[in-house]
């Protein structure tokens, strides 16, 4: 390989996988992937399931739900029972349709009968503090039971909201390798009226990057230099 070809190969996938570097801490609302919040450059994902091991990722998106913008929602493709939920705030007031409420700065999980999973995956090896919040999210509040998974391994214990004013926070740290995962669990014995959000930050060691997913002008930039290539192979 030429070194004009060499270059244009690099060049192309420095494009297509830059980084982007999030000062040491990531907050679990901000960095919401959403395709309708900007800011949104993390390691973040969205799942149903009771346990780290049963994580299924949510696969219904809505875009503006709550009647607000900007907001989005995850879904289940289940129906009721079975159609967990996840829903990022990105204005600056509480959000509510019904009795359910989303407060700025905060991730809504509704577990419904399945249990909802927000999933943190680890850019890089090295020490990683968790400090966050969880509350009740409905204003008929039913029993939600929080716990955090890190690695697969429970730590700590459940903690449970049984109304809307119930709140606890947890902070812990502990070592990832790169591909490892945190996950904030949310379950409920019933299916209704059991909606908690979430809040925190987490640090990340040495202020680790994740990639950024390539947008389409980027990806457009890349293809001529991808083409160049295979002219100077023919």
């Amino acid at each position: 390989m030429s070194t004009l070809t060499r270059n244009i190969v690099l060049g192309a996938f420095a494009i297509l996988g830059s980084a982007h570097a999030f000062g040491g801490t990531i907050d679990v609302s901000t960095n919401f992937n959403a395709p309708n919040n900007p800011s949104a450059n993390s390691g973040f994902s969205y799942g149903s399931g009771s346990t780290s091991a049963g994580f299924t990722a949510l696969t219904v998106l809505t875009p503006n739900c709550f009647s607000a913008t900007p907001t989005y929602c995850l879904d289940g493709a289940g129906g009721f029972p079975n159609s967990a939920s996840e829903t990022w705030n990105g204005t600056a007031s509480t959000l509510s349709s019904g009795t359910v409420t989303d407060p700025p700065n905060f991730v809504r999980m509704d577990p419904q009968g399945l249990g909802a999973i927000v999933r943190y995956t680890a850019a890089v090896s090295g020490s990683y503090t968790v400090a966050f919040t969880w509350e009740g999210a409905d204003t008929n509040q039913h029993q939600d039971i929080g716990t955090l998974f890190a690695n697969g391994v429970q730590q700590g214990v459940s903690h449970t909201i049984n109304s809307q004013s119930d709140s606890f926070t947890y902070n812990a740290t502990f070592s990832l390798n790169a591909g490892q995962t945190i996950d904030f669990i949310v379950t409920a014995p019933g299916a209704s009226y059991d909606s908690s959000a979430l809040g925190g930050t987490i640090t990340t060691p040495g202020g680790a990057s994740t990639p950024e997913p390539a947008t389409l002008g980027m990806m457009l930039l890349a293809i001529p230099g991808l083409a160049l290539v295979r002219r100077l192979r023919a």
